[in-house]
This record gives structure tokens, sequence and C-alpha cells, in this order.
């Protein structure tokens, strides 16, 4: 619940508060999307327009890795494949940099292969691309209030069809 207050010109002065339950973060949460299709930060762009989200946009997996050097995200959405970094690797290196970073991988070939290897590098979530507004909102939504913990995650098997994991 957010209080405004306001001096209000009445006679005698008095100060008038309007309690909300209803209101926006005070301060927008910052996303890095790391996509090389500029189509995709446009998508992104519009989709969380209004939505209490700061976008900053890296083109390739070492263009994000100097802009986490230089500033700090709430949540990185980053896709899988990229020329050059691809961003399990990206995911990789900022695993090594901060253990608890938030990251979100996304991809357009949704294979058992990329969620095995999302995993195993501890993505923080994975979505398929395409996606929706409600999908996008609520996977970085859910992003935010998750951390994962190296143990939390144990693959057992990967078959070609099939993934076997044990969660704690």
């Amino acid at each position: 619940m957010v209080s405004r207050c306001a001096s209000v010109p009445l006679s005698p002065p008095m100060d008038l508060c309007i309690l909300s339950m209803y209101s926006m973060a005070a301060t927008p949460r910052t996303l890095l999307v790391v996509d090389d299709d500029p189509s995709i930060h446009e998508l992104i762009g519009a989709m969380l327009a209004g939505k209490g989200w700061e976008l900053d946009r890296a083109d390739n997996g070492e263009d994000a890795l100097a802009r986490l050097a230089a500033h700090s995200y709430d949540l990185v959405l980053s896709d899988i494949l990229m020329p050059g970094m691809d961003g399990l690797t990206l995911l990789g290196h900022m695993r090594n940099r901060d253990p608890n970073a938030r990251i979100v991988v996304m991809t357009v070939k949704n294979t058992s292969a990329h969620i095995l290897e999302s995993l195993r590098h501890q993505a923080t979530a994975y979505i398929a691309k395409p996606f929706d507004r409600d999908l996008l909102l609520g996977t970085l939504e859910n992003a935010l209030s998750t951390t994962v913990h190296q143990d939390d995650i144990k693959v057992i098997s990967d078959k070609p069809n099939w993934i076997s994991l044990e969660i704690r």
C-alpha cells in the first residue's frame, strides 16, 4: 500500500493523504534484453511499455558482458541462439561473476537440449518464442522473486525426448 500526501489550501490548512493499494513500483525494474534481432528488442519494449520496466539492450553476448560490467540490472533476458557468444555461454559467464544473478533465457528453437543446458547453467527461467505479453510479464515477475541455487536441480537423465530431473 502506498500513501501520498499533499498540502491542501483549505482554511485552516490541512494535509490530505491518499492511500492506494494499486500503484506502480516507485522505481522501475531494470531489464537487459540480449538478442541479435532488433525486432525482438522493439517487441519486448512494446510489451513492457507502461508496466514499470526500464529496458536496456545488447545485441550479443560480448556487448551484454560489457554492459553488465558498467551497470546493474534486476534481470537479464537473453536469447540462446546468437552469433559469437551464445546465450548459454553468456549465462555461464554471468553465473561466474554473480551466482545470484537473475537470468531468463529465451529461444525460438525450443528443444530438450536447450532446456537441459539452461538448467545446467542455472537459468532462473526459460521462455520459448513466440510468447505473448502475459507470459512474458509472468515469467519476468516470477524470475524476480526466484533464487536458483546450484544444488536445487539435478539432471538424472537426458534422452532425446525425455528429461528426468530431481528438484529440491
